[in-house]
C-alpha cells in the first residue's frame, strides 16, 4: 500500500488514520486531487483536510474536516465524496476488478467472480 506518501501530505495534517484496501488507492487519489483542485481554488492548500480514511462496516469511508472555524464546508463536497465513496463499492477491494451483478438466495448482489465465497450445496444429498 502506498500510505506512506500521505503521512506528509498537507491534506492529511490532522488524519487520525489511514486504512483502506490496496485496491481502492484510486479512489483514495481521486479524493485528494478533488480536495486540492478545490483548495486552491479558495487559496488555501488546507482548507479542507481529510480526517480519516478507513472500511466501516466494509464501505469505503472518508471523513474531511476544516481548521477554520469560520468555513463552512459545502454541500457539495460531501456530495462528491459520496459518489466517489459509493463508486468504490462496485469494484472488489481485494483485487481491483469492476463486481459482476448476480442473484444470490433471491438477491441481487454484486460479487467479484475471483473473489465469490463458495460454499458447498446442502441440496440432493
Amino acid at each position: 500500500m502506498n500510505k506512506e506518501k500521505y503521512r506528509n501530505d498537507p491534506l492529511f495534517s490532522n488524519c487520525i488514520s489511514i486504512d483502506y484496501p490496496d485496491a481502492y488507492e484510486c479512489f483514495v487519489e481521486e479524493i485528494v486531487t478533488f480536495l486540492r483542485k478545490h483548495n486552491a481554488k479558495n487559496g488555501k492548500s488546507n482548507l479542507i483536510g481529510i480526517s480519516q480514511v478507513k472500511m466501516k462496516f466494509d464501505v469505503f469511508t472518508v471523513y474531511v474536516s476544516t481548521e477554520d472555524d469560520n468555513y463552512k464546508i459545502p454541500e457539495m463536497i460531501y456530495e462528491k465524496l459520496a459518489t466517489i465513496q459509493r463508486k468504490a463499492f462496485d469494484y472488489c477491494k481485494q483485487c481491483g476488478k469492476k463486481k459482476t451483478q448476480m442473484v444470490i438466495d433471491t438477491q441481487v448482489r454484486k460479487v467479484c467472480l475471483d473473489h465469490f465465497p463458495t460454499r458447498k450445496a446442502v441440496y440432493g444429498k
